[in-house]
């Protein structure tokens, strides 16, 4: 059996997008995903509160293919008990994309073990946002980051860019982008050819 999405993945036009399109699922990015934004404010809380330490991640720019790497800073949040039980941590399998600055487009798959930070939870840079997939037997996260990455995923993000000086992508837009999802021997090959390059 041909494997179609393979072929998909390599489109970047428009038109030839459109037309394969027809030969798959096709959902919003939205309806797929819970988007976790970063916390801009996470400094405004009061002097009294105690500070934490965590490792706040950001993309490295010259890796395409495999599981993230190791790639940020440490920053300090406050510690307030309100704020920690809903703070946008970082899950293993999250995607995290760059929405604005020099990498934006940029998309990186956290791996199912994350790397060692002595503990440390993980944040978002404050120029990205991460994709949690909501049902995995819809999509694979693997299935979601190749897709991303891909000519095809890649021409769909860059559609999304706006903005003059500072270029970024509009959330709302985000949130619109549509997600071809293979049929599940296409998924089993992308996520075993996805492995086998980590």
């Amino acid at each position: 059996m041909e494997l179609k999405y393979f072929n998909y993945l390599n489109l970047a036009s428009e038109e030839a997008i459109n037309d394969f399109l027809i030969n798959f699922k096709a959902y919003k990015l939205d309806e797929l995903v819970d988007i976790i934004y970063p916390v801009h404010d996470r400094y405004k809380f009061s002097r009294q509160d105690e500070e934490i330490t965590v490792f706040e991640f950001s993309i490295y720019p010259s890796q395409k293919y495999g599981y993230a790497i190791k790639n940020g800073r440490n920053a300090m949040i406050f510690k307030n008990d309100s704020l920690l039980k809903t703070y946008p941590f970082l899950n293993p399998l999250d995607i995290v994309v760059a929405v604005k600055g020099s990498r934006i487009g940029m998309v990186s798959l956290l791996p199912e073990i994350m790397p060692e930070t002595e503990g440390l939870k993980w944040i978002i840079n404050p120029g990205c946002l991460a994709l949690r997939v909501k049902n995995t037997s819809l999509i694979d996260p693997h299935s979601l980051f190749y897709y991303l990455q891909s000519l095809s995923g890649q021409y769909s993000l860059k559609k999304l860019i706006t903005g003059g000086v500072a270029n970024y992508i509009k959330l709302g837009d985000l949130g619109e982008m549509i997600i071809p999802v293979p049929e599940k021997m296409d998924e089993q090959a992308i996520i075993e050819s996805f492995i086998s390059t980590d």
